[in-house]
């Protein structure tokens, strides 16, 4: 599943293309990232 298959940022895609859609989801993959690496660590600490 791309980016662009989100139902909200697919218009987005269509309007501006692909970078467009990048650009709007790159903080929600650092997000995802950074939660992901703390839940990690919690168990690793536990």
């Amino acid at each position: 599943m791309g980016v662009c298959d989100v139902p909200v940022i697919s218009t987005v895609c269509d309007i501006a293309g692909d970078a467009a859609g990048a650009l709007i989801s790159a903080p929600f993959d650092w997000l995802a990232q950074a939660m992901g690496a703390a839940a990690g660590w919690l168990i690793e600490a536990v």
